[in-house]
């Protein structure tokens, strides 16, 4: 309902996405937070549920460069875009892609 009257309510649109993945319908997921990444292009939460969507769906290209953006706009700082970075480059067969990230994130880890 709110979505009907408000087509940019972000947290409506995450809620709706969140959903959709759990009933097994990753690519409504992405059509709906796509949507959403559209209305706030900085919104971290936005773009590593958008991450996570595409890699359900099994676009692994589209996965990849989501969490690469969450990763540039954290300024390297968010563990957990740069953990589901590493996530995609392994699922996708590039072992010596994801094995620096995923050090990356337990170094930073520590040091927080």
């Amino acid at each position: 309902q709110v979505v009907a009257t408000q087509p940019d309510q972000v947290e409506a649109l995450r809620f709706l996405a969140n959903a959709a993945l759990s009933r097994g319908d990753p690519g409504t997921a992405v059509a709906v937070l796509s949507r959403a990444a559209q209305t706030n292009r900085n919104d971290l939460g936005v773009l590593l549920e958008l991450g996570v969507a595409y890699r359900s769906a099994q676009r692994m290209d589209e996965a990849r460069s989501v969490f690469e953006r969450a990763v540039e706009l954290s300024q390297g700082g968010n563990t957990t875009a740069r953990l589901l970075l590493a996530n995609v480059y392994e699922l996708d067969d590039r072992p010596e892609m994801a094995l620096p990230q995923y050090f990356r994130a337990i170094l930073d880890s520590q040091a927080k």
